[in-house]
């Protein structure tokens, strides 16, 4: 796969995902427009609110990865598998994203 596919595919799979965070982002300030809740609910609402904007933003702001070929992520967990290292593995499985 040339890296022009994989720059495309990533842009495809971080589309989804903002479209679903913009979904329940939308669908939460309609829940917060249409009834009265207690201040507690309606703060963390808020929060929510909150998050899922910078979540967009910063989803807005990522670049598509410059190394994660199959030959890297091979080499990666060829390296774990000869030197096992519990931080690293932990940083690469936050990496991981599995599409259904």
């Amino acid at each position: 796969r040339n890296s022009g596919d994989a720059a495309l595919i990533f842009f495809q799979a971080l589309e989804k995902k903002m479209k679903a965070k913009q979904k329940e982002y939308d669908t939460l300030i309609k829940n917060l427009s249409l009834g009265v809740f207690p201040p507690e609910v309606a703060a963390d609402i808020g929060e929510r609110l909150a998050t899922l904007k910078s979540e967009i933003d910063s989803m807005m702001a990522t670049e598509p990865p410059k190394d994660y070929t199959v030959e890297t992520v091979t080499g990666w967990l060829n390296s774990l598998r000869n030197a096992p290292d519990e931080k690293a593995a932990h940083l690469l499985i936050e990496r991981i994203d599995v599409e259904p």
